[in-house]
């Protein structure tokens, strides 16, 4: 799913720089970004409690 969500991105990315349309190619960004955050790990932090 994450590969297919980069794909796009990167056809979309391409596509703006292509026709040089800007929000085609913001498109492409926010995909690619939505992609990268997918890919990472989640971000906790193992014997640490929360205070709140």
């Amino acid at each position: 799913m994450v590969w297919l969500i980069l794909a796009t991105a990167l056809v979309v990315l391409v596509t703006g720089v292509a026709l040089a349309q800007g929000l085609i190619l913001a498109g492409g960004l926010v995909l690619a970004g939505v992609a990268g955050q997918l890919f990472a790990p989640p971000r906790t932090v193992r014997g640490r409690h929360d205070r709140w």
